[in-house]
């Protein structure tokens, strides 16, 4: 028992706090995501692991400079040994030698080095630029979760208040039927619409709560009470013409930049590999300066070589790898240029597209609630049936869930396109 208590309080240390952010803006949800998100830290490992090999590449160029000190001692034992048919004792004796000093290497010219600078460099940039995609990914996903919330919970708003309007009207029947206008009939159709309203309630509000606990996921916190949002949707002014923002996209994207980057990093690649399958120079410079047993003294050295494989399957192999590779690289980036002439259409008109279904949805409405109060006042005057209140109450409430669906949906379309064409979300969203 004392096992399991000691245990149970050592977990409890360990387990991560419930965090509430309070009131989250999407800025700031995206922001703590880029902070939080271990994802993050990998991409920009991968940074620093490509900046290292661009150091690395460069010190090839760079003077080598190490210092050695070394003692040794040998001890040799006296023997007999034969010498001209007899046999003599040769002595015993013990040598030290001591050596101390300072060497430099330096290349002074390879017919490699630059090539593999480059090839580096490349790479360097293609991975900085993945970083930025990975960022761009990652806000994208938050975005469209929080956009998700939001639209749930003005749906679970809409569900709300067809609950309360379910049970208005069943008040308004009750009191027609207290004064013998309306059968008691007439409640059967109210009793099924408030349970039908409240079922739909229900639904809503755990559609919502399941999207807040995958935002909360997303972002990386911890598991804590529901997330609190402090926007909503709303239509926001879009500009720009469709072949521009194209244009824009295939210039600024970070994965088109990170591909047309590993296009230069594999040029790189291909002209190194038939480099080392060619002929080869190298010029190199060494000097040494120490003291060797007693004896100080200096010595210097330089040399070039050139070097021909004259068969090595090996670098032939390599640089059919390296051309390959580089053909297989060129046919990416244009894969990905139709995708992105693709993707950016598409969120274009899904965007206009919605933006028009706003509009209709909202004279929809218009025309739902005008419908509704006066099938309500013709039903309060015995003019009309039940049913007649209960449709149009229920079409009242399917225009709601139009504009609220068609509002998302250009929310969603809005910020795809930014990121479609690469832009940095959290500037663009922040700066609306």
């Amino acid at each position: 028992m004392a096992l399991l208590i000691v245990m149970t309080a050592a977990w409890a240390q360990d387990a991560p706090t419930a965090v509430d952010p309070g009131p989250l803006g999407l800025v700031q949800a995206m922001r703590l995501a880029l902070e939080l998100r271990p994802t993050m830290d990998a991409a920009q490992a991968g940074v620093d692991s490509a900046r290292a090999s661009v150091s690395r590449s460069r010190a090839r160029n760079l003077p080598t400079v190490e210092g050695y000190w070394d003692w040794q001692t040998r001890q040799s034992l006296a023997r007999p040994v034969s010498v001209g048919g007899g046999t003599v004792q040769s002595s015993s004796g013990r040598s030290d030698s001591r050596s101390a000093g300072v060497s430099l290497s330096l290349t002074l010219y390879d017919s490699t080095t630059r090539a593999s600078i480059n090839q580096a460099q490349a790479s360097a940039e293609a991975a900085t630029h993945r970083l930025a995609d990975t960022q761009n990914d990652l806000a994208l996903a938050v975005a469209r979760l929080y956009l998700t919330a939001l639209g749930q919970e003005q749906l679970a708003e809409v569900a709300a208040s067809a609950v309360m309007s379910a049970e208005r009207h069943l008040e308004l029947v009750d009191a027609t039927i207290a004064a013998r206008v309306a059968a008691a009939a007439d409640r059967y159709p109210l009793l099924v619409q408030l349970a039908q309203a409240k079922l739909s309630a229900t639904s809503a509000e755990s559609g919502l709560a399941q999207t807040l606990a995958d935002l909360r996921v997303t972002m990386g916190l911890p598991p804590g009470p529901p997330l609190r949002l402090s926007e909503r949707l709303r239509q926001i002014d879009s500009e720009g013409e469709m072949d521009e923002l194209v244009e824009t996209a295939l210039l600024s994207r970070p994965d088109m930049l990170a591909q047309r980057a590993s296009l230069v990093a594999s040029t790189w690649s291909a002209r190194l590999a038939r480099i080392s399958a060619g002929l080869s120079y190298s010029l190199t410079a060494n000097g040494d300066w120490g003291r060797h047993t007693g004896v100080t003294g200096e010595t210097w050295s330089v040399g070039a070589g050139v070097s021909l494989p004259l068969f090595d399957q090996g670098a032939r192999a390599d640089v059919r790898s390296a051309e390959a590779n580089l053909r297989s690289a060129e046919a990416q980036l244009a894969e990905l240029e139709l995708s992105i002439r693709r993707d950016v259409e598409q969120q274009f008109l899904s965007l206009a597209e919605s933006s028009e279904r706003i509009t209709v949805a909202a004279a929809s409405e218009e025309s739902a609630q005008v419908n509704l109060q006066a099938a309500e006042a013709r039903y309060g005057e015995g003019l009309a049936i039940v049913i007649e209140v209960t449709d149009a109450d229920q079409s009242l409430r399917e225009s709601q869930a139009s504009r609220v669906q068609a509002l998302y949906d250009y929310n969603l379309a809005h910020v795809r396109l930014l990121s479609a064409i690469g832009a940095d979300l959290l500037e663009a969203m922040g700066s609306e």
